[in-house]
């Protein structure tokens, strides 16, 4: 299952069911994250120890990388899907990797997805 990063940034803040959540899962499933999450969650980084923490966070994940398919993925679901849903680069980028890595997504931001009819989605919490 591919972690989107709304649901580690609740958990960086301590959010009771990020926590709950992924504990939960960490133990059923191989859980992953995007390189794209990784990199939004750095320039969200307060300060040099809150960005060690992230990393240190980050090593609990499968890093899954941009590579040739997912980045022609990625700019076909831009072109099918910005003008009409506005779908944005990132998001673009977090729903390739999950579909051509053939991994759920996991995120409490469904209306940025749902209308991706080839990208399966995992509700949180």
């Amino acid at each position: 299952m591919l972690i989107d990063s709304d649901i580690l940034i609740d958990f960086t803040h301590g959010n009771s069911d990020a926590v709950d959540w992924l504990d939960r899962h960490d133990v059923r499933e191989s859980l992953k994250l995007s390189i794209v999450t990784e990199m939004e969650l750095l320039v969200g980084s307060q300060n040099k120890a809150h960005m060690r923490e992230l990393i240190e966070l980050f090593t609990r994940f499968e890093t899954l990388q941009i590579d040739e398919q997912v980045s022609v993925k990625a700019r076909q679901l831009v072109e099918d899907y910005y003008l009409s849903h506005g779908l944005l680069i990132a998001d673009s980028l977090i729903a390739a990797t999950a579909i051509v890595f053939g991994e759920t997504l996991a995120t409490k931001n469904m209306r940025d997805f749902r209308f991706i009819p080839e990208l399966t989605l995992a509700q949180y919490p």
